[in-house]
């Protein structure tokens, strides 16, 4: 699953990579969820992974 903006902090131990966008956002909002995890590891900067 992918969180576009923040989440709970509840919810941070499900997190499992954190990336940062700054194109390409809006096409992600019209596509399938496994098309767009693809989009942002394309266009996304890989700011924090779970080791």
């Amino acid at each position: 699953m992918w969180v576009q903006g923040g989440i709970e902090d509840k919810d941070f131990d499900n997190v499992e990579c954190i990336y940062y966008m700054n194109k390409g956002i809006s096409e992600i909002e019209n596509v399938s969820e496994d098309e767009a995890k693809k989009m942002i590891e394309q266009y996304g900067i890989l700011l924090w992974e779970k080791e």
